[in-house]
């Protein structure tokens, strides 16, 4: 039976835990141990702050994915639906595509298959133009604001420009891959920020001219009711010069699903992988410190400290470590991320680098689950070992 211990030691701090007057001797023999043991407390550090990190990588994807979804679909395509024609109309088709059932805003465009050329570099792409004052397409900045087309000249997204090699007030081959195949030199009237595929946008009127012909139409956007839509989709199928129809809520649903079942299950694999690693890390460091320290935490029995005392000194260091590990976790993460948008800045498809709120919580819950749950593995071990038997083993 080992003695009782004074009743100033019994003295709970806020009615549990340890005693008031043990409290600074216990905080310096945890201090005192990480200083004695740098290296290992870094590496401890280090191994939990990839863990965390990793765990912010693996959401990073899908929050990247949903935003560029969200300005694609809410920003940039403001339409219910596009039609493309199966082969350039005249104007007046404009009015009566404005007359379909259902109809409330339309915006006709003209897509022209050319091949702009700098110097020795070129790149065949579609030329789109659109009305001066485009509502339902929009060209956005990399701040989200809009960007309207000037009377002259081409607005192409920034990736193109950069595999083009120009910059505003430049000048680009421009070869027309259609009709009379003209071949003009086009001034670069400035940049859009898009994330999907590569595009060069001229104001409509001045692409006909350009083309010798009169204004004609490859397809319109068009804001839809919603009581009418079936009746519309029902009116397009039987419209000989329409080729296609895409309905921009039914693509959007469609691609969110699809992100999110691949990229969530990623995710959780990432997290699961994670956890074990903290798991492993805190269990380990903490039953490795159990086995050097043995003789001290059994000594500290006997001079009257409780186990859950005993618990906590052995505990309280890998709490440090942790608290030490999750915010440096969470920037490494997003250093990581960072250092992932080049990698995914392609001509089909650029990734910005958004991290949201979530991406930074869930590391921070996952990891202090997984400690909570290597501290109970410890503390029930501390429970069933026999801390004065240790006192008895040889050194």
């Amino acid at each position: 039976m080992r003695p009782e211990p004074p009743a100033s030691y019994r003295t709970g701090l806020m009615g549990r835990g340890l005693s008031t007057q043990r409290l600074p001797a216990s905080v310096r023999m945890i201090s005192r141990n990480l200083v004695r043991k740098p290296w290992k407390a870094f590496v401890a550090v280090l191994g939990m702050a990839l863990a965390v990190g990793l765990m912010v990588v693996g959401r990073f994807a899908l929050d990247a994915g949903n935003y560029m979804m969200a300005v694609e679909f809410n920003e940039v395509l403001r339409s219910d639906v596009a039609i493309v024609y199966n082969e350039p109309r005249p104007a007046r088709a404009a009015h009566d595509v404005a007359k379909l059932t259902g109809v409330t805003q339309s915006e006709s465009f003209r897509v022209v298959p050319a091949r702009l050329r700098n110097e020795h570099r070129e790149k065949r792409i579609e030329v789109i133009g659109l009305a001066p004052r485009h509502e339902l397409r929009r060209l956005l900045d990399k701040e989200l604001r809009p960007v309207y087309l000037p009377p002259h000249g081409l607005v192409m997204t920034k990736k193109l420009g950069e595999i083009l090699g120009v910059a505003p007030g430049d000048m680009v081959t421009m070869e027309v891959l259609e009709g009379a195949r003209p071949v003009h030199e086009v001034p670069v009237a400035g940049f859009v920020d898009e994330f999907l595929g590569l595009n060069a946008y001229m104001d409509a009127g001045e692409l006909a001219r350009l083309m010798h012909e009169d204004r004609s139409l490859s397809g319109a956007y068009l804001r839809v009711r919603s009581d009418l839509a079936s009746q519309l989709y029902a009116q397009l199928k039987r419209l000989p010069v329409v080729g296609g129809v895409t309905v921009l809520g039914a693509m959007q649903a469609s691609l969110r699903e699809l992100l999110n079942r691949t990229f969530s299950f990623f995710s959780w694999i990432q997290v699961l992988f994670a956890c074990v690693i903290i798991v492993g890390m805190v269990y380990n460091s903490s039953r490795i410190a159990l086995s050097e320290r043995g003789n001290e935490l059994a000594s500290l029995s006997v001079l009257g400290f409780t186990r859950r005392e005993v618990t906590v000194l052995l505990l309280g260091e890998q709490a440090i470590l942790i608290a030490l590990a999750i915010p440096i976790g969470l920037a490494v993460g997003y250093g990581l991320c960072a250092a992932l948008v080049p990698v995914f800045d392609r001509e089909l498809f650029r990734m910005p680098l958004v991290v949201g709120k979530l991406s930074f919580l869930y590391p921070v819950i996952a990891t202090l689950a997984a400690a909570a749950v290597s501290g109970f593995l410890v503390a029930r071990r501390i429970r069933h070992l026999d801390l004065i038997a240790v006192l008895k083993t040889r050194e």
